[in-house]
Protein backbone atom coordinates (compact mmCIF):
# COMPACT_ATOMS: atom_id res chain seq x y z
CA UNK A 1 0.00 0.00 0.00
CA UNK A 2 1.27 3.43 -0.92
CA UNK A 3 0.45 6.97 0.20
CA UNK A 4 -1.11 5.91 3.51
CA UNK A 5 -1.54 8.73 6.01
CA UNK A 6 -1.82 8.11 9.74
CA UNK A 7 -3.36 11.00 11.65
CA UNK A 8 -2.16 11.04 15.26
CA UNK A 9 -3.75 13.38 17.76
CA UNK A 10 -3.87 13.87 21.51
CA UNK A 11 -7.44 12.60 21.80
CA UNK A 12 -10.33 14.29 23.57
CA UNK A 13 -10.46 15.12 27.26
CA UNK A 14 -13.60 14.26 29.21
CA UNK A 15 -14.08 15.96 32.55
CA UNK A 16 -17.01 16.00 34.89
CA UNK A 17 -18.53 15.71 38.31
CA UNK A 18 -20.65 13.11 40.11
CA UNK A 19 -23.31 14.30 42.54
CA UNK A 20 -26.24 12.82 44.46
CA UNK A 21 -29.58 14.49 45.01
CA UNK A 22 -30.39 15.35 48.64
CA UNK A 23 -32.72 13.08 50.58
CA UNK A 24 -32.87 9.35 51.05
CA UNK A 25 -32.01 7.35 54.15
CA UNK A 26 -28.86 8.53 55.94
CA UNK A 27 -26.17 5.91 56.53
CA UNK A 28 -26.05 4.33 60.02
CA UNK A 29 -23.91 6.14 62.57
CA UNK A 30 -20.52 4.66 63.30
CA UNK A 31 -20.36 3.22 66.80
CA UNK A 32 -17.52 4.24 69.14
CA UNK A 33 -14.49 2.02 68.66
CA UNK A 34 -15.58 0.81 65.22
CA UNK A 35 -13.23 1.06 62.26
CA UNK A 36 -14.88 2.94 59.41
CA UNK A 37 -15.59 0.79 56.37
CA UNK A 38 -13.54 1.67 53.29
CA UNK A 39 -15.44 3.64 50.68
CA UNK A 40 -14.79 2.81 47.04
CA UNK A 41 -14.52 5.77 44.72
CA UNK A 42 -16.93 5.71 41.76
CA UNK A 43 -15.33 4.46 38.54
CA UNK A 44 -16.39 6.19 35.33
CA UNK A 45 -16.02 4.07 32.18
CA UNK A 46 -16.46 5.08 28.53
CA UNK A 47 -17.40 1.99 26.53
CA UNK A 48 -17.43 2.25 22.71
CA UNK A 49 -20.80 1.46 21.15
CA UNK A 50 -19.16 0.44 17.89
CA UNK A 51 -15.97 -1.55 17.60
CA UNK A 52 -13.83 -2.74 20.47
CA UNK A 53 -11.19 -0.02 20.68
CA UNK A 54 -11.26 3.38 22.31
CA UNK A 55 -12.81 4.64 25.49
CA UNK A 56 -11.15 4.99 28.83
CA UNK A 57 -11.85 5.17 32.53
CA UNK A 58 -11.04 7.16 35.64
CA UNK A 59 -11.84 7.10 39.33
CA UNK A 60 -13.60 10.08 40.85
CA UNK A 61 -11.85 12.16 43.47
CA UNK A 62 -13.22 12.65 46.96
CA UNK A 63 -14.87 15.80 45.62
CA UNK A 64 -16.62 13.78 42.91
CA UNK A 65 -14.65 15.17 39.97
CA UNK A 66 -12.94 13.09 37.28
CA UNK A 67 -10.99 13.40 34.04
CA UNK A 68 -10.41 10.91 31.21
CA UNK A 69 -7.65 11.81 28.76
CA UNK A 70 -6.80 10.75 25.24
CA UNK A 71 -10.25 9.51 24.15
CA UNK A 72 -10.38 8.68 20.44
CA UNK A 73 -13.32 9.91 18.32
CA UNK A 74 -16.41 7.72 18.57
CA UNK A 75 -19.72 7.23 20.37
CA UNK A 76 -19.57 5.94 23.94
CA UNK A 77 -21.79 4.63 26.66
CA UNK A 78 -21.07 6.26 30.03
CA UNK A 79 -21.07 3.75 32.89
CA UNK A 80 -20.50 4.39 36.59
CA UNK A 81 -19.40 1.52 38.82
CA UNK A 82 -18.98 1.39 42.61
CA UNK A 83 -21.57 4.09 43.12
CA UNK A 84 -22.86 4.84 46.59
CA UNK A 85 -25.14 2.02 47.82
CA UNK A 86 -28.81 2.89 47.97
CA UNK A 87 -28.76 5.07 44.85
CA UNK A 88 -29.51 4.75 41.15
CA UNK A 89 -28.13 6.56 38.13
CA UNK A 90 -30.68 9.26 37.33
CA UNK A 91 -29.04 11.14 34.49
CA UNK A 92 -25.86 11.77 32.54
CA UNK A 93 -25.73 15.17 30.87
CA UNK A 94 -23.29 16.73 28.45
CA UNK A 95 -24.04 20.43 28.48
CA UNK A 96 -27.81 20.76 28.01
CA UNK A 97 -28.17 17.30 26.47
CA UNK A 98 -29.29 14.21 28.38
CA UNK A 99 -27.14 11.35 27.06
CA UNK A 100 -28.15 8.72 29.62
CA UNK A 101 -29.71 6.47 26.95
CA UNK A 102 -28.24 7.89 23.75
CA UNK A 103 -24.49 7.85 24.37
CA UNK A 104 -21.74 10.44 24.29
CA UNK A 105 -20.96 11.49 20.72
CA UNK A 106 -17.26 12.34 20.35
CA UNK A 107 -17.01 11.74 16.60
CA UNK A 108 -15.91 15.35 16.11
CA UNK A 109 -12.89 14.74 18.33
CA UNK A 110 -13.92 17.53 20.70
CA UNK A 111 -14.01 16.82 24.43
CA UNK A 112 -16.95 17.20 26.78
CA UNK A 113 -17.92 18.01 30.35
CA UNK A 114 -20.30 15.57 32.01
CA UNK A 115 -22.69 16.03 34.91
CA UNK A 116 -23.58 12.62 36.41
CA UNK A 117 -26.48 12.65 38.85
CA UNK A 118 -27.56 9.88 41.23
CA UNK A 119 -30.80 9.69 43.17
CA UNK A 120 -30.99 8.35 46.75
CA UNK A 121 -34.52 7.03 46.11
CA UNK A 122 -34.15 3.75 44.19
CA UNK A 123 -36.91 1.18 43.80
CA UNK A 124 -36.72 -2.56 44.41
CA UNK A 125 -38.55 -5.73 43.41
CA UNK A 126 -38.83 -8.85 45.55
CA UNK A 127 -40.69 -12.14 45.58
CA UNK A 128 -40.62 -15.83 46.48
CA UNK A 129 -40.56 -18.85 44.17
CA UNK A 130 -42.29 -22.14 45.00
CA UNK A 131 -42.79 -25.37 43.11
CA UNK A 132 -46.18 -27.00 42.47
CA UNK A 133 -46.18 -28.52 45.98
CA UNK A 134 -45.47 -25.19 47.68
CA UNK A 135 -41.84 -26.00 48.49
CA UNK A 136 -39.38 -23.11 48.05
CA UNK A 137 -37.19 -23.11 44.94
CA UNK A 138 -33.61 -22.25 45.93
CA UNK A 139 -30.78 -21.28 43.60
CA UNK A 140 -33.03 -20.12 40.77
CA UNK A 141 -31.92 -17.13 38.67
CA UNK A 142 -34.43 -14.30 38.44
CA UNK A 143 -33.97 -11.57 35.83
CA UNK A 144 -35.39 -8.06 35.62
CA UNK A 145 -35.06 -6.22 32.32
CA UNK A 146 -36.45 -3.34 30.29
CA UNK A 147 -38.67 -4.52 27.42
CA UNK A 148 -38.31 -3.25 23.89
CA UNK A 149 -36.02 -3.38 20.91
CA UNK A 150 -32.68 -5.17 21.41
CA UNK A 151 -30.68 -2.00 20.75
CA UNK A 152 -32.17 -0.40 23.87
CA UNK A 153 -30.36 -3.01 25.96
CA UNK A 154 -27.06 -1.25 25.36
CA UNK A 155 -27.98 1.20 28.11
CA UNK A 156 -30.32 -0.95 30.20
CA UNK A 157 -28.55 -4.14 31.13
CA UNK A 158 -30.62 -6.86 32.83
CA UNK A 159 -30.28 -7.33 36.58
CA UNK A 160 -30.09 -10.84 38.01
CA UNK A 161 -30.66 -12.33 41.45
CA UNK A 162 -30.69 -15.88 42.82
CA UNK A 163 -33.29 -17.21 45.21
CA UNK A 164 -32.10 -18.12 48.69
CA UNK A 165 -32.90 -21.25 50.73
CA UNK A 166 -36.43 -19.94 51.26
CA UNK A 167 -36.96 -19.23 47.56
CA UNK A 168 -36.81 -15.48 48.15
CA UNK A 169 -35.07 -12.88 45.97
CA UNK A 170 -34.67 -9.12 45.86
CA UNK A 171 -33.38 -6.80 43.14
CA UNK A 172 -32.48 -3.32 44.37
CA UNK A 173 -31.08 -0.03 43.11
CA UNK A 174 -33.63 0.32 40.31
CA UNK A 175 -34.57 3.42 38.36
CA UNK A 176 -38.23 4.29 37.71
CA UNK A 177 -39.64 2.61 34.62
CA UNK A 178 -41.46 -0.35 33.12
CA UNK A 179 -39.83 -3.75 33.53
CA UNK A 180 -40.31 -7.46 32.94
CA UNK A 181 -39.37 -10.12 35.51
CA UNK A 182 -38.98 -13.87 34.98
CA UNK A 183 -37.21 -16.85 36.53
CA UNK A 184 -35.35 -19.43 34.46
CA UNK A 185 -34.88 -23.18 34.49
CA UNK A 186 -32.13 -23.52 31.89
CA UNK A 187 -28.79 -25.13 31.23
CA UNK A 188 -26.99 -22.10 29.73
CA UNK A 189 -27.58 -19.03 31.89
CA UNK A 190 -25.31 -16.90 29.71
CA UNK A 191 -28.15 -16.64 27.19
CA UNK A 192 -30.01 -14.36 29.62
CA UNK A 193 -27.67 -11.54 28.60
CA UNK A 194 -28.87 -11.75 24.97
CA UNK A 195 -31.74 -9.30 24.38
CA UNK A 196 -33.06 -11.51 21.56
CA UNK A 197 -33.43 -14.36 24.05
CA UNK A 198 -35.28 -12.26 26.63
CA UNK A 199 -37.56 -10.84 23.95
CA UNK A 200 -38.94 -14.32 23.30
CA UNK A 201 -40.34 -14.43 26.85
CA UNK A 202 -41.65 -10.91 27.33
CA UNK A 203 -45.21 -12.21 26.95
CA UNK A 204 -44.70 -14.74 29.76
CA UNK A 205 -42.78 -12.48 32.13
CA UNK A 206 -44.58 -10.48 34.81
CA UNK A 207 -44.94 -6.74 34.19
CA UNK A 208 -43.96 -4.27 36.88
CA UNK A 209 -43.96 -0.47 36.84
CA UNK A 210 -41.64 1.28 39.29
CA UNK A 211 -41.49 4.80 40.62
CA UNK A 212 -38.93 6.32 42.95
CA UNK A 213 -38.82 4.60 46.33
CA UNK A 214 -41.37 1.96 45.32
CA UNK A 215 -41.06 -1.53 46.79
CA UNK A 216 -42.94 -4.07 44.68
CA UNK A 217 -43.59 -7.72 45.47
CA UNK A 218 -44.24 -9.87 42.40
CA UNK A 219 -45.28 -13.43 41.66
CA UNK A 220 -42.61 -14.44 39.15
CA UNK A 221 -43.24 -17.18 36.59
CA UNK A 222 -40.64 -19.93 36.23
CA UNK A 223 -39.90 -20.46 32.53
CA UNK A 224 -39.46 -24.25 32.02
CA UNK A 225 -36.25 -25.74 30.69
CA UNK A 226 -37.89 -27.07 27.53
CA UNK A 227 -38.82 -23.53 26.50
CA UNK A 228 -35.54 -21.87 27.49
CA UNK A 229 -33.33 -24.50 25.85
CA UNK A 230 -35.42 -24.41 22.66
CA UNK A 231 -35.14 -20.59 22.47
CA UNK A 232 -31.39 -20.75 23.09
CA UNK A 233 -30.97 -23.36 20.34
CA UNK A 234 -32.76 -21.09 17.85
CA UNK A 235 -30.34 -18.24 18.54
CA UNK A 236 -27.12 -20.23 18.35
Amino acid sequence: MNDVTFRIGPGAEITGRISTEPGGTPPPQQQPGQTPAPTARPLIILSPLEGIQGGGQASATDAGTFAIHGVVPGVYQVQVLQAQPGTYLKSVRSGNQDITKTGLDLTSGVGATLDILFSPNPADVSGTLHDSTGAPLAGITVTLWTPGAPQSSLFEQPKNSRTDANGAFKISGLAPGDYRVAAWDMSDLSMIQAPEFRAKFEGKAVKVKLSENSHETVDVPLIPREATDAAAAELR
